[in-house]
């Protein structure tokens, strides 16, 4: 079994590599922008109130370009504990996180906005990496409630590892048991 550093770099670096080509294809381009509103504020939307970034936008035509990782890692199911959650991993996106978690509250909702807002980096303060990327996270989903089960989508777009898993730790904290990832 790999490490959980190791899958989530896999999947990461899938991911990196279709925004860093994709970068370099459609020159000259605004990377991971924040959608506003006409007066500069952060246009969100949703229960969680959360604002959204796409991957690139043409600085020419002015269009919306999302990347899609062209594969899923890992190859196989994982199984982790962190701080005492179950952690179940399938091949995954890095773009599109399916994440299935069990016992979630409506009030737990707002410790996700919260980490979502950390990640994001609202003010936009956090400065180019090596590649033109800014480590941030792009989209979460509304949550699906159903009978304590909560299903919901993150786009963790150019963040690390350590949003990753401060996400995990984010859900065990709030008393999240199980969670299933892919």
């Amino acid at each position: 079994m790999m490490s959980l550093d190791t899958v989530l770099t896999a999947a990461r670096d899938i991911y990196i590599r279709a925004m860093v080509a994709s970068m370099a294809a459609h020159q000259p381009c605004h990377v991971e922008p924040a959608l506003r509103r006409a007066d500069g504020a952060l246009a969100v939307e949703g229960m969680l109130k959360t604002p959204y970034r796409v991957d690139l936008i043409g600085k020419a035509t002015g269009a919306r370009l999302m990347v899609d990782a062209p594969e899923r890692a890992p190859d196989a199911p994982n199984e982790f504990r962190v701080d005492g959650m179950e952690v179940h991993i399938h091949p995954f996106s890095w773009d599109a996180v399916r994440v299935v978690a069990q016992p979630v509250r409506e009030q737990d909702l707002l410790f996700l906005s919260r980490w979502f807002s950390k990640w994001f980096d609202p003010e936009d303060t956090n400065r180019a990496d090596e590649h033109g990327l800014y480590r941030v996270v792009h989209y979460i989903s509304d949550p699906e409630l159903t009978g304590g089960t909560s299903t919901f989508v993150v786009d963790f777009g150019s963040a690390g590892i350590d949003a990753f898993k401060d996400f995990l730790e984010t859900l065990a904290r709030i008393g999240v048991v199980t969670i299933t990832i892919g």
